[in-house]
């Protein structure tokens, strides 16, 4: 360089060799480092690295198979002490029906009894709730929905359909066998008119959610977490919960337990189905607010009466009504394009809606079919990797450089061609320019 420019005073020259860092003529600025540092360990992901639905999104990385045994373990002793709490208030408050559970009675039903009942069952909310939370760091949010919060406007749309459906089923069933045979005549006001339909509208709700929190969210996805084989695990998940929902409501009646498993296996399938415990929810409260709107006004004492003969097959002819109904809202929710599976955690956060799937971003919307989603598969959300270099010129004991993780399957992916049907998450363009291999990169490696 010419020296017509003169030296800047403002630049400090450079220090001259350390002779402690042993210079000498390879390093002439000291020896590097005999080892490096460990690489990073990968992050514990509490939330799917793949494309999961509803009802497998405890199958985490952060969360081996056999944690699900240990916080359904948990899970039920918190479920017997709030029933036990719940048995105790009740017997507290009227010590009369001591007697006649001790000499094997029915207990009947009363005001503060249906108001307990409903409040324990409603506590499922808060107790699973918070051993998702400490267990796999899930909240309230991704325990509704695979989109990790609550959906109101798809539980409206849930509630008038199933509203609708009911009222018509009514009107017809009163047309049919008459105002007396469905109950609706010798109404009137009782002394505990008022606390019934205060404690029907306030309780109801959250009794059906608790449930729907158990039976459809929790449960579930322990099931799945503890078998992570996919169609065992949903299977399973289907009938373990609907069996326990079941028995749960204590009938003696084929006919009643008939009722109540298949209704389960529909509340499930729209849970499944939707990505989220919305519909069900609707269909559950639905179905109890049409049970239960008259018990204000009559004697409502045996109202858990489930013994023997109290059943008839005339429930075919309401799970037939049901069915329909379910049909309706899986129909409604594939025509909006409701989320039913994502992948919070992986690298390009992703979600599928019917036929096609879309990034969170939702910049790009690429068609698929149902034989196309098995085969998505995401990069995994963590820390990066330390990969040896492998480019012309290294040996076997290179430094290492920092690389983004990729996995073995979505390596290969990436080299194999695909059709335009196929539809890869990790197949996304990217503004971002290659970088250079290390031995083109400017300046020696250290």
């Amino acid at each position: 360089m010419s020296d017509s420019y003169g030296a800047n005073p403002n630049l400090t020259p450079y220090a001259a060799p350390n002779p402690g860092l042993g210079v000498s003529a390879e390093y002439p600025y000291g020896v590097p480092p005999a080892s490096y540092p460990a690489p990073p360990a990968p992050l514990k992901l509490f939330l799917p690295t793949k494309l999961k639905d509803s009802m497998r999104f405890f199958q985490v990385p952060a969360r081996r198979w056999w944690w699900g045994l240990i916080v359904l373990a948990v899970y039920v002793v918190c479920y017997l002490i709030v029933q036990v709490g719940a048995v105790f208030i009740i017997f507290t408050k009227d010590p009369t029906l001591i007697p006649i559970v001790a000499n094997g009675g029915e207990i009947p039903a009363t005001p503060s009894f249906f108001l307990i009942n409903n409040i324990a069952i409603a506590m499922d909310i808060g107790v699973c709730t918070l051993l998702s939370w400490i267990f796999f760091r899930q909240g309230f949010g991704w325990l509704v929905s695979v989109t990790g919060r609550f959906r109101w406007k798809w539980l409206g749309i849930a509630l008038g359909i199933f509203a609708a459906g009911y009222a018509v089923e009514m009107v017809v069933e009163i047309l049919v066998f008459g105002a007396a045979e469905y109950g609706i005549v010798g109404l009137e006001m009782k002394p505990y008119t008022v606390f019934m339909i205060i404690s029907v509208l306030v309780t109801t709700p959250l009794q059906c959610a608790g449930e729907e929190f158990q039976s459809r969210a929790f449960l579930p996805k322990l099931i799945t977490a503890i078998i992570p084989f996919r169609v065992p695990g949903l299977v399973l998940s289907a009938l373990i919960p609907s069996t326990v929902f079941m028995y749960l409501h204590d009938a003696q009646d084929p006919w009643l337990n008939l009722n109540y498993f298949c209704v389960a296996l529909m509340m499930w399938w729209l849970a499944y189905r939707t990505g989220g415990i919305e519909a069900s929810i609707a269909l559950h409260f639905v179905n109890n607010f049409f049970s239960e709107w008259m018990l204000p006004f009559t004697d409502f004492s045996d109202m858990f009466d489930r013994s023997a003969g109290t059943g008839s097959p005339t429930v075919l002819i309401y799970l037939a009504v049901q069915l329909v109904l379910v049909l309706i809202v899986d129909w409604v929710a594939r025509k909006k394009g409701l989320v039913r599976m994502s992948a919070p955690a992986a690298w390009t956060p992703a979600v599928v809606k019917p036929k096609k799937f879309v990034t969170i971003i939702e910049e790009s919307v690429i068609d698929a079919t149902k034989d196309d989603l098995p085969r998505i598969e995401t990069t995994p959300r963590q820390a990066p990797e330390f990969l040896p270099v492998t480019s012309t010129g290294s040996s076997a004991n290179s430094p290492y450089v920092p690389s983004r993780a990729v996995t073995p399957a979505s390596d290969a992916a990436r080299q194999e061609p695909r059709s335009p049907r196929r539809a890869w998450v990790d197949d996304q363009p990217s503004d971002e320019p290659e970088p250079a291999p290390p031995s083109e990169q400017a300046g020696p490696i250290p």
